[in-house]
């Protein structure tokens, strides 16, 4: 017994292959007209808040790059009146809209909303906004850095098990996986964390191989 296929009039298959070229076409322009302002607002209003949460500057002294793609420099004051479509607003009113996205830690050193250092950092939503973007290592504000793409952790203390310089709140992850303070050889020490080889020696300098962790 022959089977036979499904046999088309050459008008439909015609009609058929229009239809679905047709339809590749408009979702290539729906995706070519996708508006990226939103997505680089964004970005750009997360790392100028950052920069406005470590060091007090005022917004219209913290610059971003060229966000607009008009060829000038722009600060984050200009992005947070994009960001939130309020041409009028000033330092304060941007400062504000940080404080409220991001709340943690210190503001410049001086205690920030909440006063003093917080050890509480961005969780669920907020963290991916601070971390999704920027990328791991990167700070949540104030005690916290990005352990995920997707969450915030607080700055390991000084001898604490490391294996990268980002989880610390010192500068360095020295060769025996401790936050140190990276001190080099023959700096004076204490303790074996404080130096980058973590080998303080029986006359309290630092010697040995030195190594900070990325």
């Amino acid at each position: 017994m022959k089977l036979k296929g499904i046999s088309l009039p050459v008008n439909t298959v015609v009609i058929l292959t229009t239809a679905i070229l047709v339809l590749v076409l408009i979702i290539y322009m729906i995706i070519q007209g996708t508006d990226t302002s939103v997505i680089t607002n964004q970005d750009a209003f997360n790392r100028g808040c950052r920069v406005y949460v470590e060091t007090g500057q005022l917004p219209s002294t913290i610059l971003l790059g060229d966000v607009t793609k008009d060829g000038k420099e722009d600060n984050l004051l200009t992005v947070c009146r994009l960001h939130y479509a309020v041409s009028d607003m000033d330092d304060e009113g941007c400062m504000e809209k940080c404080q409220k996205i991001f709340p943690y830690g210190e503001i410049g050193g001086t205690g920030g909303s909440g006063g003093g250092t917080s050890t509480t950092c961005p969780t669920g939503d907020e963290a991916r906004d601070y971390c999704f973007t920027s990328g791991v290592g990167s700070s949540c504000g104030g005690n916290c850095y990005c352990s995920s793409t997707t969450a915030c952790s607080p700055f390991k203390n000084d001898g604490a098990t490391c294996n990268h310089d980002y989880e610390c709140k010192s500068p360095c992850c020295n060769i025996g996986r401790a936050c140190s303070a990276g001190k080099s050889n023959g700096v004076a020490c204490t303790t074996h964390y404080e130096c980058k080889s973590n080998e303080c020696n029986s006359a309290g300098v630092c010697e040995g191989t030195e190594t900070c962790r990325p």
